[in-house]
C-alpha cells in the first residue's frame, strides 16, 4: 500500500510533485494521523470542512470541493474517495462476497440466518446490522444500521486479513441516499418488502421506495438480486433492472414456496423437492428463509444439506423471539412498522388458544403518521392493548400515546411507563395467552430525550418473574 502522494492524486485528477508516502485514507478526521489524505465530505450533521484546520495540524493531506489555502480541490469529493480507497487499499469488495439485505422488515433476520447457514457449511463470516457487527466470536457495537464507509472498510480489510471471505450487510435507506455505501459492491442483494417506515427522513414513500431500489446501482458486473415475488411493491425493480433477478415466493417464482404450514411451535414448507422444517414462527420468517435458500441456490448450493441446516436456524434475539415461562408465553418482537405489526397480530390470532395481549409505543420524531395507524392494528387484533413508551426521545410520550389512540377501541390501557406496562400485561394474563410486546426487539436501551437509559424487554420480564425460560 506504500503509494505517493501524487500517484494517488493523478487518479482524482489533481496534478503535484508531492512525494510523501501516504499512510492512510479516511473522511473521518478523528482517524488521521501523518501522512494521511482526508477527504471532506459534507454530511447530514457535520461538513468535513469544518475540521480542515484540525486534519492539517495532525499532518494530514486535505482533499476538498472548495478552495481552501494548502489544501486540494476536487468537484466531486465522493467519487475522489471511492476511487482513492479501491486503488491503496487494492479494491476489498473484489476480495469478498458481499451480501446485502434491505427493505423495511427483515434484514436483520435474514442476515442472522444466513450467518448461522453459513456457519454450518463451514464458512466464516461477518454481520454488519442493527445488532453491530459480528466478527469471530465478538460483537461490536455500531451507531448505524449501515455504518460510515470508513467502518465497512474497516471490517472489510479485517476480514481479509483473517482470511474471512463472506460479509452480510443490512442496507438501510439512510445509508443509500447519504452516500454511505460508497466503495462497497454487492455480488447479491436482497430485497424482502417495502412498506411506510422512515417518512420523517424521505417525507414521501415514493422517495424512500426509490431510495431502496438505488442500492441496486451497488452491484457488481454480474451481481444478482433476489426478490419476494408476492410483495407488489418489489415488483417495479423488474422494470429498473431487466437481468440478474432471481424471485422467490408463493406465486410463480425461480424460487417456489408451496405447502406451508404455520403453528405455533414452528413451520414447515417445501421448495422444489425440499421439504424443510424450522422452529421459527411465522409467514415472515418462511418468506425470510426462502429468500436465504434462493441466496444459496444461486451460489450453486441446491443439496438436501439446506434442510437439516434451515431446521437448526435459529431466531435473532428480539425476533419473533418466543419467551415460555411457567404461566406465561410472551413474543418479543421488534415489529416497529404497521405492516410488521399487523402480520405479527394476524399469526398470533391463527395460532393463540387464548387471549392476544398487545405492549406497545411508538418511537419519537419519527415517522407520526404510522402512530395512529399502529394503534388502531394493535386495538382491532388484541384482546388488550396498552400503550407505553418506546424510545420517545424529545418528544412527550404521553402526546404521542394520544395520537396513538384516535379511533381505537374500548380495548386500550396506557401505562406510560414501560415497565409497569409489561408488569399489567403479565398480572391479567393466563396460561392460554400470549403477550407480545412489540417495538424494541433486543434493543438495550430506552432514548429519553437525550439519554439512553440501559434497559431491555427480555432482561426486564426475567427478572421481575424470577423465572428462567422453560
Amino acid at each position: 500500500m506504500a503509494k505517493e502522494c501524487r500517484q494517488l492524486l493523478a487518479l482524482i485528477g489533481i496534478s503535484c510533485d508531492d512525494s510523501t508516502i501516504i499512510q492512510g485514507i479516511t473522511c473521518d478526521s478523528r482517524e488521521v494521523k501523518q501522512d494521511w489524505l482526508f477527504v471532506s465530505l459534507q454530511g447530514m450533521s457535520h461538513n468535513g470542512d469544518d475540521f480542515i484546520d484540525e486534519v492539517r495540524a495532525k499532518g494530514g493531506i486535505v482533499i476538498t470541493s472548495h478552495p481552501h489555502p494548502g489544501c486540494y480541490e476536487v468537484s466531486d469529493p465522493q467519487a475522489a474517495l471511492v476511487t482513492l480507497i479501491n486503488d491503496y487499499y487494492d479494491s476489498p469488495s473484489d476480495k469478498l462476497t458481499i451480501i446485502g439485505v434491505t427493505g423495511t422488515n427483515g434484514k436483520t433476520s435474514v442476515c442472522s440466518f444466513l450467518s448461522q447457514m453459513f456457519t454450518e457449511f463451514g464458512q466464516r463470516n461477518v454481520v454488519i446490522g442493527t445488532n453491530g457487527i459480528q466478527l469471530d466470536g465478538y460483537c461490536y457495537a455500531t451507531q448505524n444500521t449501515t455504518p460510515s464507509m470508513m467502518v465497512c472498510l474497516r471490517v472489510f480489510l479485517e476480514a481479509i486479513r483473517r482470511g474471512i471471505h463472506t460479509v452480510m450487510m443490512e442496507v438501510s435507506s439512510h445509508a443509500i441516499d447519504e452516500g454511505r455505501l460508497g466503495f462497497i459492491r454487492f455480488d447479491r442483494l436482497i430485497y424482502t418488502n417495502i412498506t411506510q417506515d422512515h417518512l420523517d427522513y424521505h417525507l414521501t414513500f415514493t422517495h424512500y421506495q426509490y431510495t431502496k431500489f438505488k442500492a441496486r446501482l451497488y452491484l457488481k458486473e454480474n451481481g444478482r438480486i433476489l426478490l419476494n415475488q408476492d410483495r407488489d411493491e418489489l415488483m417495479e425493480m423488474l422494470h429498473l433492472r431487466t437481468k440478474g433477478i432471481i424471485t422467490y415466493g408463493l406465486k410463480p417464482s425461480h424460487v417456489q414456496i408451496s405447502n406451508v404450514e404455520l403453528r405455533s411451535s414452528g413451520s414447515s414448507f417445501d421448495i422444489g423437492q425440499l421439504h424443510f422444517e424450522t422452529c421459527l414462527l411465522s409467514m415472515n420468517n418462511v418468506y425470510n428463509l426462502a429468500a436465504c435458500i434462493a441466496l444459496f441456490k444461486s451460489l450453486g448450493i441446491h443439496s438436501h444439506e439446506l434442510c437439516e441446516v434451515v431446521s437448526r436456524i435459529e431466531a435473532p434475539a428480539g425476533r419473533m423471539e418466543v419467551l415460555k415461562l411457567k404461566n406465561h408465553t410472551i413474543w418479543i418482537d421488534y415489529a416497529h412498522t404497521p405492516d410488521a405489526l399487523r402480520r405479527l397480530l394476524e399469526f398470533a390470532n391463527q395460532v393463540c388458544i387464548g387471549r392476544i395481549i398487545t405492549v406497545l409505543g411508538c418511537g419519537g420524531e419519527r415517522d407520526q403518521d404510522k402512530r395512529h395507524q399502529m394503534g388502531t392494528i394493535a386495538s382491532t387484533l388484541s384482546y388488550r392493548a396498552i400503550f407505553t413508551e418506546d424510545n420517545s426521545r424529545g418528544e412527550d410520550p404521553a402526546e404521542i400515546i394520544k395520537q396513538m389512540s384516535v379511533n381505537v377501541l374500548d380495548n386500550v390501557s396506557v401505562l406510560i411507563d414501560r415497565q409497569k406496562a409489561i408488569a399489567f400485561a403479565l398480572s391479567i394474563s393466563m396460561k392460554s395467552d400470549i403477550i407480545i410486546i412489540a417495538g424494541k426487539g433486543n434493543e438495550q436501551f430506552l432514548i429519553v430525550k437525550e439519554d439512553k437509559i440501559p434497559y431491555n424487554d427480555k432482561a426486564f420480564i426475567l427478572k421481575l418473574t424470577e423465572e428462567e425460560p422453560l
